[in-house]
Formats: structure tokens, C-alpha cells, sequence
């Protein structure tokens, strides 16, 4: 889980629909598949009846760049 590099392998399936790229997708479904275990956690604290608080940091994000070897995550 998370949106570190190597995107793709964080994620406990495959992703078959391209945005730009197979990076930048699995990229952005890693942000997605993050967001639906949040919801996910949320419902079930809800389910609960009971008071609570969910801290969650989110790090930073990442700079995309296209170059002449594909994606990079940092400019040279």
C-alpha cells in the first residue's frame, strides 16, 4: 500500500487501463486504492456507534517528469 515508487507493485492486482502510462496509472490507482481503504475503514468505525479520530499523514507527493528514458519522478 502506499504511493511510493515501484507503484505498480504495491497494488494487489493489476492495472489494464493506461493514463499517459503504466507508471503514471498505477500511480494514480495506488492514490485511488489508498482513498477506498480509508472509506472503507471510515464505514466500519461509523458502524461502530462510537466516538473516534483517524490521523492519517499523507507524506508528500511526487513530482512526474516525461524524458528520453520515460517517466522520472525527479528532474535531472
Amino acid at each position: 500500500m502506499g504511493s511510493h515508487p515501484a507503484f505498480c507493485e504495491r497494488l494487489p492486482y493489476e492495472v489494464k487501463n493506461y493514463f499517459i502510462n503504466q507508471s503514471m496509472s498505477c500511480y494514480l490507482e495506488s492514490i485511488k486504492y489508498t482513498d477506498q481503504f480509508l472509506e472503507k475503514l471510515n464505514s466500519q468505525l461509523v458502524a461502530q456507534n462510537e466516538s473516534y479520530s483517524v490521523i492519517y499523514f499523507s507524506d508528500h507527493g511526487l513530482a512526474h517528469y516525461e524524458d528520453s528514458n520515460g517517466l522520472s519522478l525527479h528532474p535531472k
